[in-house]
């Protein structure tokens, strides 16, 4: 019962926050920003989408603020920033669960008389991990690659390999 309280604690405070954070809000921030670009960009920002050439304040409006940065130099010493975007994954560990029979077979005489059992119904083990959903890498202030992690449903569920 607290789990789930918990659970439910952190569920709302998600929608909350989520609710602070979207396209348009970010729009509004940075509207000077928005208002200098050209139709397409725009569009392609209201679209939550980052091109390679975007600059940082177009990216935070799209993909908003990033849960990590990095900043390091290049193999030729030119600056590189890196905004990586995370989400947290659960997963239910159901453990094993089993049910066990247990009767004197001399004296049974069918199956009905089952004089004793057992059951082991474990409760499901939640772990959570951070993956990564996104990163824009940027080179001198621009955006010069974008990584999304594809959605399961457009992964190949059997690829064609070549051999």
């Amino acid at each position: 019962m607290k789990t789930s309280f918990i659970l439910l604690t952190l569920a709302a405070s998600a929608l909350l926050l989520a609710g602070c954070d979207t396209i348009g809000h970010r729009i509004k921030e940075k509207q000077t920003a928005f208002d200098s670009l050209t139709p397409v960009e725009q569009n392609t920002i209201k679209q939550g989408i980052v091109e390679p050439g975007f600059t940082p304040d177009m990216a935070y409006m799209a993909m908003g603020e990033p849960d990590d940065v990095t900043r390091y130099n290049d193999f030729f010493g030119h600056p590189i920033t890196e905004w990586v975007y995370t989400r947290i994954e659960a997963n239910l560990d159901y453990g094993s669960s089993y049910l066990i029979y247990d009767f004197d077979y001399r004296y049974a005489s069918s199956i009905t008389d089952i004089s004793t059992y057992s059951v082991r119904l474990s409760p499901p083990i939640t772990t959570y991990s951070v993956k990564r959903s996104a990163s824009i890498t940027f080179r001198d202030g621009k955006v010069s690659s974008v990584w999304l992690e594809s959605p399961p449903s457009v992964r190949p569920t059997n690829p064609k390999l070549p051999w």
